[in-house]
């Protein structure tokens, strides 16, 4: 990242509330780094605090329809639609994922879907890694990993975010994307109709795991630029971690919400570090 970028990037930190605290160390990522035990633990804790808020928001903003882009068993549609949302959508591009989850989700109300969201409303490729045998995992990509790997290639149907908006006419919406390397095309593709979104749910990375991928820096500016917020973000993975972007004509209403999520955020922190004390006893 040159210094340009770099400046820019921690100028939207601050402007837009997601400046990290002092106390959480993020190195960058390399491919070859290997995870800290402790560390991970630690993380995957701040991703579940970064749930839990995302569900409070929704609660508080009331969005008529709530759609999970790259759901794999589509944990976070099972929530929500158990909260109340009254339209749920989960897409998923894998059809071995699709077809191991579809009756069960269906029946819960949910509207589990078999194809990818690019910009392109034509046939697409995903490439799933295989790292072993499971062909249902959850890292299938449209692109490529830019470490090695030996993949299983399956052709399936893409459609724009926007074509889907318009076609199921959905409005005040909430979105969670999971799409291993491809948030920001994902979210261009809802143009023109990305001011009908209220709230943001992304994966995004400041290294890059996958082969012409857009990076962190990318997905803050386009939506810096399209009038969202962001408010919050976890320490999920090194490198990789998850970002919550507020619409803002929401904002007025998630002022206390998000000083709370922070407070939880430092909560969980002290208890981490007294439980490092107390290994020293």
């Amino acid at each position: 990242m040159s210094s340009e970028y770099l400046h820019s990037y921690l100028q939207l930190e601050i402007i837009t509330g997601i400046l990290t605290p002092p106390w959480i160390h993020t190195s960058k990522a390399t491919l070859s780094d290997t995870p800290n035990p402790q560390e991970e633990i630690w993380r995957k804790r701040t991703t579940q605090v970064l749930k839990e808020f995302f569900i409070r928001l929704n609660k508080e903003i009331l969005p008529k329809s709530f759609i999970e882009i790259g759901a794999h068993e589509a944990s976070i549609s099972v929530e929500l639609k158990r909260q109340g949302v009254p339209t749920v959508h989960a897409i998923e591009a894998n059809p071995f994922v699709f077809n191991k989850y579809e009756a069960d989700l269906n029946n819960l109300g949910i509207k589990y879907l078999n194809f990818a969201v690019s910009n392109t409303n034509n046939e697409v490729e995903i490439s799933i890694p295989l790292f072993s045998e499971v062909l249902d995992r959850a890292d299938g990509s449209l692109l490529k990993r830019t470490a090695d790997a030996n993949y299983k290639t399956v052709k399936v149907l893409s459609k724009k975010l926007s074509n889907h908006i318009q076609d199921e006419q959905l409005d005040d919406i909430s979105i969670w994307i999971d799409t291993e390397g491809l948030t920001l095309e994902v979210i261009k593709s809802a143009e023109p109709l990305l001011d009908r979104v209220m709230l943001i749910h992304a994966e995004v990375e400041d290294i890059n795991y996958w082969k012409d991928q857009d990076g962190v820096l990318e997905v803050f500016k386009y939506l810096f630029e399209n009038n969202f917020v962001a408010i919050a973000r976890d320490m999920d993975g090194r490198g990789q971690y998850n970002v919550i972007f507020a619409n803002q004509k929401y904002m007025n209403k998630l002022g206390g919400l998000i000083s709370d999520y922070w407070k939880d955020l430092s909560a969980l922190k002290n208890q981490n570090n007294a439980r490092k004390k107390l290994k020293f006893f």
